[in-house]
């Protein structure tokens, strides 16, 4: 008899949940025509590339780089229409790595979707379950040039691409352009603390006003670590400000965060202070950051037609504001740079190149006290279904 050991079965689970899904997805597209007023899709990107990068006191890479211009994702989204103007809707959405096929969470299939939500034009739109905070959704509009590790998500990790689960927002009607949303959290680290005060807690809020050419917002995010989180009741909080101008002729963003006491999407380097490890919380930066410290932060964006493509350029600085434990010396002004062009052969096909880099920026936790000076060249291909 055969022997087969339990990690083979273990290795078969991820690829049992992405078969077992995309065979329900078909079950459910194929039955949407029985429901004359419900909606069923398929859609997703694909991004991959090769990319040559280089780190200061280290030998450089080259290799393929998965999601250069955006995150490959599939997903399923739905809506139906119901009475009195009301309409269901859902979205489940799961990103992967087309280098390798691999789940970008394997222990999580929609990670960057899993919610379902009731709406009225007239009334708002709520959602319930895992989603982008109110502050994601409303600054990431601000992006003009989305490259891997050198978006606007680098240095304004509140408007990176990340999600919270565990969560209810609402989304006013918009009124005269204006719109307003709101978030929140029960328990953003997803812990095992039975009451609610004991977890990690987010709230986000947002306005934001689009008039034609013209988009404008203002953000607010704040994470609330548990009752037996950071001594001192730090709690990392962020302000967002920015808009942008379509002339037709050029494109033209720019934007201003703060960040207090680490990063609210919990989404830079792991904190060493064993106060937020022992509530299961990494990502929030380093312990001087975590513990008092601040981060002013500015951005300039620009889309300029080029040809038959886009020309995109897009620069920010931060500036922190802590001494370095390990050095005694105060940290330094990071700065994000890049340049890029986007060539779209069809509506749904674009190829892209561009150079990028960061000066004292690090690609995994954004300040470093050695501070690391960081360039990449890279092209690619996009496809959207």
């Amino acid at each position: 008899m055969l022997a087969v050991s339990a990690d083979y079965f273990s290795l078969l689970r991820p690829a049992r949940r992405v078969a077992t899904a995309i065979v329900c997805s078909g079950l459910l597209l194929n039955a949407a025509p029985a429901q004359a007023q419900e909606r069923v899709s398929l859609y997703g990107t694909v991004d991959t590339g090769i990319g040559w990068t280089r780190v200061s006191g280290g030998d450089h890479l080259i290799g393929t780089l998965s999601g250069g211009q955006t995150d490959s994702l599939w997903g399923l989204r739905g809506s139906e229409a119901l009475a009195n103007g009301f309409t269901a809707s859902f979205t489940l959405e799961s990103g992967f790595d087309p280098s390798t096929g691999s789940l970008e969470d394997e222990d999580r299939l929609f990670n960057y979707a899993a919610w379902i939500g009731i709406g009225h034009d007239e009334l708002g739109e709520f959602r319930l379950g895992r989603q982008h905070p109110i502050g994601q959704r409303f600054g990431d509009e601000l992006e003009i040039a989305s490259w891997a590790d050198f978006g606007l998500g680098a240095l304004f990790k509140a408007s990176d691409n990340y999600q919270l689960s565990n969560t209810i927002s609402y989304l006013t009607p918009k009124l005269s352009g204006l719109q307003a949303g709101l978030s929140y959290s029960f328990n953003a680290n997803e812990g095992e603390h039975f009451q609610t005060s004991h977890n990690a807690r987010a709230l986000s809020a947002g306005l934001r006003y689009e008039d034609g050419p013209l988009y404008a917002t203002l953000t607010y995010d704040r994470m609330l670590p548990g009752r037996d989180g950071v001594r001192g009741s730090y709690s990392a909080q962020a302000w967002q400000l920015g808009a942008s101008y379509d002339f037709e002729v050029i494109k033209l963003a720019a934007g201003w965060s703060r960040q207090s006491n680490g990063f609210v999407g919990l989404n830079g380097g792991d904190t060493t202070t064993g106060d937020f490890s022992e509530v299961g919380i990494s990502g929030a930066g380093p312990m001087e950051f975590v513990q008092g410290g601040r981060v002013d932060a500015w951005f300039l964006g620009a889309s300029l037609p080029l040809g038959p493509g886009r020309a995109l350029a897009q620069w920010s600085i931060a500036s922190p504001d802590w001494t370095w434990c390990s050095t005694g010396e105060r940290a330094k002004k990071v700065q994000t740079y890049s340049l890029g062009y986007v060539y779209e052969l069809s509506p749904r096909t674009s190829v892209y190149t561009f150079a990028a880099g960061g000066r004292n920026f690090s690609m995994g936790d954004t300040f470093a006290a050695d501070n690391p000076t960081v360039n990449r060249i890279a092209a690619g291909l996009t496809h959207h279904f």
